[in-house]
Order: structure tokens, then C-alpha cells, then sequence
């Protein structure tokens, strides 16, 4: 029977073949094709055609016929039991066949492939081809009948189409479906619909069948929706993120753990495929990039965590290395980054922040999962992590000025935004740089370029993080050894800061690479012999760093040959370098010798070159102690030159030879001062060293000859006098020429020196060493060795000579100034930086306060007597402490020593606080000048222990209270400031130590960010601050600034400060008085602090900056609620379309912010309540009240914008709280700033008048008039404010259909103002007038026009803004439930 049937279809006979057909049953069909099917040659397409072809008479039986065969060759298709090709070739007949098929049997195939998805057992398989092709059938049908329904063609597929979308899917079917449906012709409604069915079914496929159907779905994508198929995946994988991390914190027993890393691993595996996808997907069609983008710029203002989720970052990242689109991902990412560490700010710093917006997760967190995933097949992703750590990295702070690199030394122990995402971005690179090989290379070379490029901004954080991967990878790093290599070409170039921390980083490579460090010392004599002195100082800097770390392990030779010989012995130096091959410490010894050999150069460079090398001898001795003799050699050769034998020639130094005069100009050529530090600073060390090594006593010549000159310089300075150095009085200071430029350089050198023999004498006079050596130097056998008042007495008058000179040279560099009739600009009025080191410093001040030996009190008694020298140590102690505090270091030796200078800070602290803590106690009169000074360094040591060396600031606290068991040794410190502040206010001459309370409460305010907000003892603190201000009537106005700024800090962050400042609000008005003359207000105050002499403007001020920083929350809390709805509007629109409607939802987290922010609100407007009530004086404070009000009104604007998006978006309503604040504001608070306008305008108008009348004080007039064309700026931009504010509430009236504006009165006049009391007292002065007697008609007259012209004055008025009904003397009425409590206000009588 098939091969008749195959023939007759293939003759053409369709006659015959129609008769057979219709002969056959569906039995004998069904056979047939079932025989043909196990053939397996072919003939089953050759039949099902034949059938098709003999069914063409559209009668009834034919018809059956055919959607019998039809839905036979469906399930055939389904079944697939026969191979790919002949499925296909059947599809291609049924698809052929369909133009035939009337349009009830096309419903009818379309109903079965309905029945056939929403059934689980049914597998679709091939004949899912025919559904697109019945669907276009159907859509060409001019008219059709579905369920009993006529309809066109079109509507009857988009029913269909419905029909499919709101039926349940198999999950098996999606991936089919969605393959389908790219072939079926859909409208924009019906491609919604389909892709909402399919993102829906996303979360109930399995992993593996994630990857195809998002490949599908950019592929539907490309027809429409775009965005909603980029949002919808991406926000998928993002809950996926996000739930995986939740039940990897829940898992519990060891089996779920590894169940729960397979799924976490799964999970990774399919993001990196998905990522793949969407990235080529992008690359095709730019359409879907620029969503993309718009996508991530709207998570990047509404959530910055669902950006920096795994998935999204990586995608991100992955995105960005496609050209076009780079730069604004990078950007996007760095902006939400930043916003993160913004917003994370915000939160620790108010208390009602951190309870509006639920904390997040850190963001180091979020980027450490992409860093790790990025290991487990997210190749795609690791070149974007190593830019986005650059771009990170870049982002730190502060800037160049004025083309200078400022050190970047932390000021602050919380770091700002900035340097947060900078620490981050060199996590990042870190991460990145351990976990792939491939990117080693890359950023090294972006480290050392940024190091060797960015002269114009600090390059710290790049040095910070190449010191960290070389400390962790040396071997790693050597591999890309050429780079390194390539970066020292530049070193002459760079500043001498960045050449050094670049050098440090570096180091451990150089012990490990003999071939390193050989380029390092070319690079470095290169240097040496540059033009630039910057260069220079870098050549310097280099070589004491290489003689630092190569330390030699047996003694150099004695320097009395090489010193004679440097030639000849540098030039076999580098060949005895090339001959060791590893690194043996015994062959660092001609290393140093070299070095040695060209640092010698530097006595011929320029001063600054000789500075940097003096500076750094000390420590170079003190690591590498066997070339220290070397070194002392070195400087007696130096010291040489400039040293008077001659006992009896005055002065012992030459100092001419220090200067160079260069035509009309002079240059200081030996910083002497510094080279005579450098050579006591090296002698002590050298006697520590002996006396470690006691089994080599041997004394080196040198170093006794340079002992003996030093003792023979101290002796001549102490009996000389200034004329000796021809620097008294009468010697001429000036900068305008030669003569005075050459005198100032020779005062600030002997000033130097006087300092460094005031240490030597202190210092090295009780050596053991000192005087063996004195006694092996015949030259200086008959000098006295002296005792302790002698060594007393010459310290000052070595201070004496000091004060006169530094007396001398502040005098004449005042007296030059006056001269120029200005303020002098000569470099002698700065105090020159100390040369005496901290150490000696700290031990003077040991003697002076901590020694109680008896046999020392006579000498310490001579200190005491000379006036000046107690409060000198002092402000050499609290420079060094500055200079830590401005650099992180210090001037002189062990200034760069962390744990000496902590030691130090630890010893001068305690000083100063046992010191100032005993005279206070004590009750005895101390010296102001003095106790102040102990109090400035007393601050500066907390603060750079607290912020430099904030680990160790338990152990500080410990060296100067003692903390019981079990106590927290901060609070215990702030307790014992507390009472000394007690003390202070306690005691009878408080008035003269006011000032010691602020240097004690900036003391506090640095240790109490070490304790938590949320405990007990922080809150102890606040109550302390609390009753100071209640009961301590203080009238200081930097002592209650202080305070309550401390007060309101506190309780900003733990508490609700806005209660608080309401209450200091009331006291001001009460003190200042109201607006309206007729009202008379108690005198009655809650806190003490605020008095009459600290009300305006000390207190107000700080009130107003501290509502300014309430407004800021407000305003950021108010962002972050738009921002969520924006997001829900965004997914709203993506899922149901943007003519959607939906049902308001129910009572939700935001409504609850949305009450408390509008309770916030209207807290703040009953403060300004009070304040615009008040009389105030014409200046800053008017000004900063009216800046203030305005910032309030625009956040009222916004909140009244973000109701109005609500009800326009259908995303809910306002609520009752809002109604209250808008009547809040316009019966308490609008009205009265008109009235405050008003009195504003006159007061000015008076100051105006009062300034003219004085012609004396013309200039201060001038000032005066110019600060009020200032405040009036701001009147214009507050009552702009109102109108735009007062806007926006009648659209949201329009929107709501609630009558908010029910309560507020707007304003009409704008030019010109009536004041309606005093128009009216003059109208009833005028008609009174005209009842009079018609006695003496002049004098009726005149008064008349006296009466016509008064009003005029008082109407006229400045131009502004105001209410009609508004007046001076007829302010509007106070609401009695919002008067002072405890305060009242009564007429006047």
C-alpha cells in the first residue's frame, strides 16, 4: 500500500491517489505509516505527503483525515523514535501543509499544543517547530471562531498568546518555549507577556538549565524589552547571591556544609556562563549595552549593595572590558563604592540615621566573594578587578597644591570616604595579584608607573601596597625584575618623599639580587652627579638606605688612608663587587666602602644635599655598627674646615665659610648647625656600641679628636658673647640686601648651634667615655671635667645667648615690617625648627619635674632660675609632638623610630599630666604661659598616639593613670579629666584657667571615639556634659562652644540631640527677648552655659550648625527613601509596563520612616520657632539663621516633591504626620519669618542710617553696610524656598485631593510692603486732628502734614517679600501649646 501510495504521489495522478485515500481508514493509515517507520529507509515522509496530497477536497472526511494524520505526526514527533533527519523532513511537511488547514482545525493543533505544554509527560520536542508557523496561520485569518467567539485572526493569537502566558508551564517546556517563541511574530503587549512568563519561571529551573534559557532570552530580547530582560536576569542572580550567603551563615552540621558548597560552587559556575552570555550579547547590540548601563545607574542611587553583590560587580566588571562602554561602568562603580562609605559615615555619626536605614554589609565583603569566585572560572572578570583597584586607588586624597605633594598623614583616626575606597582598591589588587599569575605583571607596571607619573598627588598608598606584594612575593616580583629596573631610570625625577618610601618598598629585593641592587647603585652615582638637587637628595637618600640594611660583619679599616685615597680604592670597589656571587655579609664590607667613598661627594654639593645626609648618618650607625668610625672619620674631615684650633680665637667656628655670595645674592652653603647635631648624635652612638662591644675597647683617634673639639667649641661658646659673633643689635637683619641676608643666615646658624651644645652639655659631659677620651687628647688634658651645677650654670648661658639672639632677630624682623608698613615676610620671624632631639628634650623635662634625687636639686634649681628655660624645653617638646603629628615623624635622631617616639610621647605625657594634675590639686599659682603649653602637648600626644599608633593607646593611658581590674582604661582617663575640668570650675580663680577646660575636652573628645557609642561608659559621659552645661554658669565663650559642640556631638550619635536644642533654642529667646516690643519674656534657662554674654552668638551659632548637620540627615534619609521608591517604580514598570495599574499595598517599613522623618521635621520647625522670635543682632548671626531656614524649607520641598512622585507613580499616600507638619509650618513657623524679615530689614535700615550719621567711623560704616547687602543676598533664596515649597504643596493637594494649603496664608506683596498698625495710627492721629477747634489754621495745617508724612516713613520699607498683615509692632500670635515651658510672656504694662 506505501508504495502505491508513493507512486501515485510522485506521477502526479491525484485523481486515482485521492480514491485510495479516501478508501483507507484511520486504522489502515495509522499502519502504514507505523510499517514505514521501522523500515528506516526513508519512505514515512514519502507516505505522510502522499496522505496530505490525496486529502485536499476540503470535504469533512478530509479534513478528519488530515488533522488525524496531523496529530499522528505530532506524536511521532514527540516520541522521537525516528532519527533527526526524518523529523525534520517531516516537520517540513506539516509546516507546508498548515497554508491548507482551515481555520477551525488551525485552533484546534494550537488547543493540543497548549494541553501538551501544561502537561508534564508530554515531550514537546520537534514539534514545537509547528506552533509559530500555526500562529501566523491564525493571524492571517481575516475572522475565526474561538470558544463560541467571533474575532479577527489577530485577536485571536494575542487570546492565545494570554492564554499560554497565565497557563502553568512545565519546567522542562521553558527552554523549548523560549527557543519557539523567537520564531513567532509578537506585538510589544505580547512579547511583554511572553518574557514575564519566562523570567518568572527562572527560580524552578535547575542550574544547568539557567545558562541556555538566559541565552534565549537576550536572544527574544533583541525584538523588545530590552531593559526588562537586563534587569529581570540580573536581579535574579543577584537574590541567588543573596541567598546563598544566607544559608552558608545557617548551615550547621558538616554534611549541609558540603551540601551547601556543591550548591555554592554550582551557582558560580552558572553566573560565569550567564555572565558570557550577556557580555557577547552586548557586544551585538549596543541597544542592550545602553540599558545595561541605565540599569546599573539606577542601583548605583537606590542600592549600592545590589551593585556590589557578587554576580552584579562581576558582571559589571566583565561589561566594562568592551570599549564604549569602560568608562561609565568604572565610574558607576567607583561613585556606589564611595556612596557606600558616605552613607556608612552618616550612620556612625547620628543615632536616628542608623535607626532609619538597616545596616549593610561591608563592602570589603562584597568584593572579597568576586575575588574569590574570580578563582573558580570567572576569568572574565580578573582585568576588570585590577582597573577598578586603580580607579579606587586614584580616588585618594588630598590633592596638590600649588604643585606641591602634601604628605598624606592620617589627621583623623576615622578615615574619610576616599582613603576607605583607596584601602579598598589596594585590597583588591593585593587579592588579585595572589590569586592570577597573569595579571602580576600588569600591576606592577601600573604601580611603578603611577608612582614614577603622579608627581602631583600622593603616591603613598601605590608605595604602601608594592612594599606589602614584595614583603609577601619577592621571588614573584624579581620575575618582573625589568620593570623594576626601568622605574629606576626615574628616581632622579621624582620627589624626594616618593624616591624614598619607592626605595624602601624595594629593599628586600636588593639583598636577594645582586644584579638589582648593582643597577641601583649606578642609577643612584648617576644621581649623584645631576644638575638637580632634588636628584642629589634622592642619590643620598639611596645610598644611607643600601648602607642601613647591608650591614658588615667585621670592622672596616681604619678612614686615614681612605680618606687620602677615595679615588683609587672606589674604582677597585666595583670590581670586588662583581666578584661575590651571593649574598655573603662578610662582602657588604666594600660595598660600604664605596657608598661611603660617594657620599663624600656631597660636602661639594649644595646644602640641602649635605642636610640629607647629616640627617641620615645617625640611623645608618645605629643599624650598621661597624662602620661607625668610618662615619665619624668622614665628619671629622668635615668639621675640619670650619674649627678654630686656636683656643683663644673668638668665634670657634668659621662661620663665613657656610655662606657663598653669589653676586648680589647669598646662599647658605653648610647647614653647620645640623653637621655639628649630626657629629654629637653620632659620637653617643658610638659610645653605646663600645659599650656593648666591652671586649674590643679600643678608642679610634678621630673619635676623640672630634670629642675634643666638640667640648672645646661648647667651652669658647659659653664664655663668648654675640659681639663675638658680630650678631648684637646694631648688626643689620634685613632681606633687602646682602649684609642682611648674610647676618640672618649666621643667626640661624649659631641659634642651631647653641642648641646643639645645650644637649652635648647635657648629654655627653657624664660620660665615663667622655672623659677617657679627654684624657687620651693631650691637647685638652687641663680642662676641668664638670660637676652637675657647672654643667648647670653652662646649659644657661649657652640659653641665655640663645634668647638674646632669638630676641634679636624677632625684633628687627619686627622693626623691618613696621618699616614696609605691613606684616613682615622675613624668613627670620619664623622660629627656626629646633635642632635639640626629642630624647634630650624628654630628659630634661625628667629633671626638671620627675627627678627627687636631693644631689640633683641644686642643678635643677639653676634651671628653674633662668627665666624662660622650663617654658623653652617645653616648646621643644611640643614641636617634635607637633611634628608627629603634622608628619607621622619628627626632626633629629630616632625621629623616624616608631617605638622610641612612642616611648617619648608615653614619658612627655606623663609629665605634663602629673605636672599640670599636682599644681591643680595643690591650689598652687602656676604660670598660665606654662600650664597652656603642657595642655597644647598634652593634646598633640593623645592625638597622635590615637590616630598614628592607635593599637597601642591602652598601654599609653596606662603610663599615666592606674587602671584597677577589669576597668576600661580610656574611660578611666576621661574621668580623671573630668575632674580636673570640676576642679577647674570649682575653684575660686576659675576665671584665669577657662582656656585649660577647652585643651581637656579636645583631650576627651579624642578618646571618646575609642569607646563604643552604644555602651554604658559613653553614656556616662553624655549625662557628665549634660549637668556641666545645666548647673555650671560659665561666661567663656570658647569654654561653652566647646562644651555643648561636645554635648551635641555626643548626643547627635547616641541620642536625639533635636530635644536638646530645643530647649537651648527657648533659653536663647528667652534671653535675647522677642521681636515684639510689647511682649516681655522671663528670664528663665534651661542650661546655665547660656547667659547673657554667651547667647549671641556663641551659642546661637553653634545651634544653627548643629541644625544644619540635623537638616543633612534629614536630607539623606529623605534620598535614600526616593531612591527605594524609584527602584520599586523602576520594577513595577519593568514587570507590569508603565500604564500598569496595582492596588496600594499595606503599612511597610518606608511609611514607618516616612512618620518619623516628618516627626524629625517638625521638631526642627518648633526650634526655628523659637529662634525667629528672637531679637537678634544685625551681622553673622542673622545671616546664618536666614542660610539655616532656607535649608529647611528646600527639605520640606523635597519631602512634598516625594508625595507628589508617590501619588504620580501609585505607590501609596501621605500620611496623617505630614498633614500635622504642613500645619505645623504654616501657622508657627511662615508667618513669623515674615515678621523676622521684617525686623531683619529694619534693623539694617537703622545700621544704615546710624553708620551715615557717623562720618567719624566712615569705614566701619562701609563694613557695616556691606555685611547687610550680604544678609539681604539671603532673603530672596528663603522666600524662594517658601514659594517653591508652598508649589509643590498645592500640586499634592491637586494629586490627593486634600487640602493642605488650609493652614497656610500665602504671601501677595512683593514690592512693596503696608505696615497696616502703623498705617492705622496715623489715619486715627489724622482724623482726630481734623475734629479739632477750627482755632489757628497754620498751626492745624502743619500738624496735618506732620501727621500725612509719618506714615509714610514707617511704610516705607525695603524691598522684599512679606505677608500684608505682617508688621513689626503686630506679629502674628503665639499658639499657646507651643510656649516656653516654665517661660512666660506677658504685655507691658
Amino acid at each position: 500500500m506505501e508504495k502505491t501510495l508513493i507512486s501515485l504521489a510522485g506521477s502526479g495522478e491525484s485523481v486515482e491517489l485521492s480514491a485510495i485515500v479516501n478508501d483507507m481508514t484511520n486504522e489502515e493509515i495509522e499502519s502504514v505509516i507505523t510499517k514505514c517507520m521501522r523500515l528506516e529507509d526513508g519512505s514515512t515522509t514519502e507516505v505522510i505527503r502522499a496522505i496530505f496530497k490525496g486529502s485536499r477536497d476540503k470535504t469533512e472526511k478530509s479534513q478528519m483525515r488530515t488533522e488525524f494524520v496531523y496529530n499522528s505526526c505530532i506524536q511521532i514527533l514527540q516520541s522521537n523514535e525516528l532519527r533527526s533527519k526524518a523529523n525534520s523532513e517531516i516537520i517540513g511537511i506539516l509546516l507546508q501543509e498548515i497554508d491548507y488547514l482551515p481555520s477551525s482545525m488551525v485552533i484546534k493543533l494550537t488547543k493540543t499544543f497548549l494541553n501538551d505544554i501544561k502537561s508534564a509527560d508530554s515531550d514537546l520536542g520537534k514539534s514545537l517547530d509547528l506552533f509559530p508557523k500555526l500562529l501566523s496561520t491564525l493571524s492571517e485569518q481575516e475572522a475565526v471562531s474561538y470558544n463560541e467567539d467571533e474575532m479577527s485572526g489577530l485577536e485571536c493569537k494575542n487570546t492565545l498568546i494570554k492564554t499560554l502566558c497565565s497557563s502553568r508551564w512545565h519546567r522542562s517546556h521553558v527552554i523549548h518555549l523560549a527557543n519557539m517563541f523567537r520564531d513567532v511574530q509578537l506585538s510589544q503587549e505580547e512579547l511583554r507577556s511572553v518574557l514575564n512568563k519566562i523570567l518568572g519561571m527562572l527560580g524552578q529551573l535547575d542550574m544547568q538549565e539557567l545558562p541556555p534559557i538566559v541565552y534565549q532570552l537576550l536572544l527574544l530580547s533583541s525584538k523588545g524589552h530590552r531593559k526588562l530582560v537586563i534587569e529581570r536576569i540580573c536581579t535574579f542572580f543577584i537574590d541567588q547571591d543573596i541567598e546563598c550567603a544566607r544559608r552558608e551563615e545557617q548551615q550547621g552540621s558538616s554534611d549541609l556544609m558540603e551540601v551547601e558548597e556543591d550548591s555554592s560552587e554550582a551557582l558560580h559556575h552558572t553566573e560565569g556562563t550567564v555572565m558570557l552570555h550577556i557580555t557577547f550579547a552586548i557586544k551585538q547590540d549596543q541597544d542592550l549595552g545602553r540599558e545595561y548601563v541605565k540599569f546599573l545607574k539606577v542601583l548605583q542611587q537606590c542600592s549600592p549593595m545590589q551593585l556590589l553583590a557578587p554576580f552584579s560587580l562581576a558582571m559589571a566588571l566583565s561589561t566594562a572590558r568592551i570599549h564604549r562602554f569602560q568608562e561609565q561602568v568604572y565610574e558607576i562603580l567607583k561613585s556606589s563604592i564611595l556612596k557606600s562609605y558616605k552613607d556608612d559615615e552618616k550612620k556612625t555619626q547620628n543615632n536616628w540615621a542608623r535607626e532609619m536605614i538597616p545596616d549593610m554589609e561591608d563592602v570589603s565583603i562584597l568584593v572579597e566573594h568576586s575575588i574569590e569566585n574570580s578563582k573558580a572560572g570567572w576569568d572574565q572578570v580578573t582585568q576588570g578587578l585590577v582597573e577598578l583597584g586603580f580607579n579606587l586607588m586614584d580616588s585618594f586624597g588630598p590633592r596638590s597644591v600649588f604643585g606641591r605633594v602634601t604628605e598624606a598623614v592620617a589627621q583623623s583616626a576615622v578615615l574619610s570616604p576616599n582613603q576607605k575606597a583607596a584601602n579598598l582598591g589596594s585590597l583588591i589588587l593585593l587579592n588579585t595579584f595572589k590569586a592570577h599569575k597573569v595579571v602580576r605583571p600588569e600591576i606592577l607596571e601600573q604601580i611603578l608607573n603611577r608612582v614614577v607619573t603622579k608627581t602631583s598627588s600622593p603616591v603613598s598608598h601605590f608605595i604602601e601596597l608594592l612594599s606589602t606584594i614584595v614583603k609577601s612575593f619577592p621571588q614573584i616580583v624579581l620575575e618582573c625584575q625589568l620593570k623594576v629596573r626601568e622605574a629606576f631610570d626615574y628616581l632622579g625625577y621624582l620627589p624626594s618623599s616618593s624616591a624614598d618610601g619607592l626605595l624602601k618598598a624595594l629593599q628586600p629585593l636588593f639583598k636577594i639580587s645582586i644584579s638589582l641592587k648593582d643597577s641601583l647603585l649606578l642609577v643612584l652615582r648617576k644621581a649623584m652627579f645631576s644638575r638637580q638637587v632634588e636628584a642629589r637628595i634622592v642619590a643620598v637618600h639611596g645610598f644611607l638606605l643600601v648602607l642601613r640594611n647591608f650591614k658588615v660583619m667585621g670592622g672596616l679599616p681604619s678612614s686615614q688612608s681612605f680618606c687620602s685615597s677615595q679615588e683609587s680604592t672606589s674604582s677597585q670597589l666595583i670590581v670586588d663587587i662583581h666578584v661575590h656571587t651571593s649574598q655573603n655579609p662578610n662582602s657588604n664590607e666594600a660595598l660600604c666602602l664605596e657608598i661611603l667613598g660617594n657620599l663624600r661627594r656631597c660636602f661639594t654639593h649644595q646644602a640641602d644635599v649635605r642636610l640629607a645626609l647629616y640627617e641620615g648618618f645617625y640611623d645608618v650607625i645605629s643599624r650598621n655598627s661597624k662602620i661607625c668610625h668610618s662615619v665619624i672619620d668622614i665628619l671629622l674631615f668635615q668639621m675640619k674646615k670650619y674649627f678654630e684650633m686656636n683656643e683663644d680665637v673668638m668665634p670657634p667656628l668659621r662661620l663665613g665659610q657656610c655662606v657663598i655670595t653669589q653676586g648680589d645674592k647669598t646662599y647658605l652653603a653648610e647647614p653647620l648647625g645640623h653637621l655639628v647635631s649630626c657629629i654629637h648624635q653620632c659620637l653617643v652612638m658610638a659610645d653605646k656600641i663600645e659599650d656593648e662591644q666591652s671586649d674590643e675597647d679600643i678608642f679610634i683617634t678621630g673619635q676623640a679628636d672630634l670629642k675634643a673639639m666638640m667640648t672645646s667649641i661648647a667651652q669658647r661658646m659659653i664664655k663668648g658673647e654675640l659681639e663675638d659673633f658680630e650678631l648684637d643689635k646694631s648688626s643689620d637683619y634685613s632681606l633687602g640686601n646682602s649684609t642682611g641676608v648674610k647676618n640672618t643666615i649666621f643667626a640661624i646658624l649659631v641659634i642651631g648651634l647653641y642648641e646643639v651644645f645645650m644637649e652635648h652639655s647635657f648629654i655627653m659631659t657624664n660620660s665615663i667615655r667622655y672623659k677617657i677620651c679627654l684624657l687620651l687628647c693631650p691637647l685638652f688634658m687641663m680642662l676641668q671635667i664638670n660637676c652637675s651645677v657647672s654643667v648647670s650654670e653652662d646649659i644657661t648661658k649657652l640659653f641665655e645667648n640663645y634668647h638674646k639672639l632669638c630676641d634679636t632677630l624677632r625684633e628687627k624682623s619686627a622693626a623691618n615690617g613696621a618699616k614696609k608698613g605691613g606684616k613682615t615676610s622675613s624668613v627670620s620671624s619664623k622660629t627656626p625648627r629646633s635642632l635639640m632631639s626629642q630624647k634630650c628634650a624628654v630628659k630634661f623635662l625628667q629633671l626638671l619635674f620627675k627627678d627627687e634625687n636631693p644631689q640633683h636639686q641644686d642643678s635643677i634649681a639653676v634651671f628653674h632660675d633662668r627665666p624662660g628655660f622650663v617654658e623653652y624645653i617645653i616648646n621643644v617638646s611640643n614641636q617634635k609632638l607637633q611634628q608627629l603629628v603634622d608628619r607621622g615623624r619628627c626632626d633629629g635622631a630616632e625621629g623616624q623610630n616608631k617605638e622610641k617616639v612612642y616611648q617619648y610621647c608615653c614619658l612627655i605625657a606623663g609629665i605634663y599630666m602629673s605636672h599640670y594634675s599636682q599644681k591643680l590639686q595643690s591650689g598652687e599659682t602656676v604660670d598660665k604661659l606654662l600650664t597652656n603649653a603642657m595642655l597644647d602637648g598634652l593634646h598633640n600626644a593623645f592625638k597622635y598616639i590615637s590616630i598614628q599608633q592607635s593599637e597601642k593607646i591602652d598601654t599609653f593611658l596606662e603610663s599615666m593613670v592606674t587602671i584597677k581590674e577589669n576597668e576600661n582604661t580610656v574611660y578611666n582617663m576621661i574621668k580623671k579629666i573630668q575632674q580636673l575640668i570640676i576642679n577647674i570650675l570649682s575653684s575660686d580663680d576659675h576665671h584665669g584657667r577657662l582656656k585649660d577646660v577647652v585643651s581637656l575636652l579636645n583631650i576627651v573628645n579624642l578618646l571618646v571615639h575609642q569607646l563604643p557609642v552604644s555602651s554604658e561608659n559613653y553614656t556616662k559621659i553624655t549625662e557628665w556634659l549634660k549637668k556641666i552645661s545645666t548647673n555650671q554658669s560659665i561666661e567663656d565663650g570658647p569654654v561653652v562652644k566647646r562644651l555643648l559642640q561636645q554635648y551635641f556631638t555626643m548626643l547627635s550619635k547616641s541620642s536625639n540631640v533635636l530635644v536638646v536644642l530645643r530647649d537651648v533654642a527657648q533659653d536663647v529667646h528667652s534671653l535675647c527677648g522677642d521681636i515684639d516690643q510689647e511682649i516681655e519674656l522671663e528670664e528663665r534657662t534651661h542650661y546655665s552655659v547660656v547667659n547673657q554674654k554667651t547667647a549671641v552668638p556663641t551659642v546661637i551659632l553653634l545651634v544653627l550648625s548643629q541644625l544644619d548637620k540635623e537638616l543633612d540627615y534629614s536630607d539623606w534619609v529623605l534620598n535614600s527613601l526616593k531612591s527605594s521608591l524609584t527602584l520599586m517604580t523602576t520594577t513595577k514598570n519593568a514587570v507590569l509596563g508603565d500604564n500598569s495599574q496595582d492596588e496600594e499595598t499595606g503599612p511597610t517599613q518606608r511609611e514607618t520612616q516616612e512618620r518619623s522623618l516628618c516627626g524629625r521635621l517638625g521638631t526642627l520647625t518648633t526650634v526655628f520657632h523659637e529662634l525667629c522670635q528672637s531679637t537678634l543682632p544685625t551681622g553673622l548671626t542673622i545671616e546664618t539663621l536666614l542660610k539655616t531656614i532656607t535649608h529647611l524649607y528646600n527639605t520640606l520641598g523635597l519631602m512634598a516633591k516625594y508625595y507628589l512622585m508617590m501619588y504620580t507613580q501609585k505607590l501609596g499616600h501621605f500620611s496623617v504626620r505630614f498633614e500635622k507638619l504642613v500645619k505645623l509650618t504654616g501657622t508657627h513657623l511662615t508667618q513669623l519669618i515674615y515678621a523676622f524679615i521684617t525686623y531683619a530689614q529694619l534693623s539694617q535700615s537703622e545700621q544704615i542710617q546710624a553708620d551715615g550719621k557717623d562720618k567719624k567711623k566712615s569705614a566701619a560704616g562701609t563694613s557695616g553696610s556691606a555685611k547687610i547687602i550680604k544678609e539681604r543676598k539671603y532673603i530672596p533664596n528663603l522666600i524662594f524656598s517658601i514659594e517653591q515649597y508652598e508649589k509643590f504643596l498645592i500640586q499634592l493637594t491637586k494629586k490627593s485631593k486634600v487640602d493642605l494649603m488650609e493652614h497656610i496664608k500665602l504671601s501677595t506683596s512683593r514690592d512693596f510692603r503696608i505696615n497696616t498698625a502703623a498705617l492705622n495710627e496715623a489715619l486715627e492721629e489724622q482724623s482726630s486732628s481734623s475734629d479739632d477747634t477750627d482755632g489757628d489754621s497754620d498751626g492745624s495745617e502743619k500738624e496735618n502734614d506732620s501727621t500725612q508724612n509719618a506714615p509714610a516713613a514707617k511704610t516705607a520699607a525695603p524691598r522684599g517679600t512679606a505677608n500684608t498683615s505682617t508688621a513689626v509692632k503686630e506679629p502674628p500670635k503665639k499658639k499657646s501649646k507651643l510656649q516656653i515651658k516654665g517661660k512666660s510672656k506677658v504685655k507691658k504694662t
